[in-house]
């Protein structure tokens, strides 16, 4: 699994850095900004879809986790320990997905002229 998530999370930067370079080549002319759009589009689908996998797993792993416990009898430390690590993690995976629909929110906004582009930008 640990390939899986480092893949993921690999080729999740390399595509928010395409998006971010296609931005900055859009604003000085270079490209067009339907490249921009496009390419931010599939990253922000892409992106909500890397961390709707990581909830899943942290769903799947916590019950696989507690099941096993009481199987074969290992202390609840272990159990709790690992809800505290998934609960510390959880906001970020959260809140990551979140700050990017609303990047997404904000470009389409700026691509049908209600927000001014520097407001997505920032």
């Amino acid at each position: 699994m640990d390939y899986i998530f480092t893949g993921l999370a690999v080729v999740n930067s390399l595509l928010l850095l395409l998006v971010t370079a296609t931005g900055w080549l859009t604003r000085t002319g270079s490209i067009s900004s339907s490249i921009h759009v496009q390419a931010g589009l599939f990253g922000t689908l892409f992106t909500c879809l890397v961390h709707s996998i990581i909830f899943v797993y942290f769903l799947g792993t916590g019950k696989s986790i507690k099941t096993a416990c009481e199987e074969h009898g290992i202390r609840d430390d272990f159990t709790r320990s690992t809800r505290r690590l998934k609960g510390r993690a959880f906001p970020f995976a959260l809140f990551g997905a979140f700050a990017m629909m609303g990047v997404a929110i904000a470009g389409g906004a700026v691509d049908s002229d209600v927000i001014q582009p520097s407001t997505h930008l920032y």
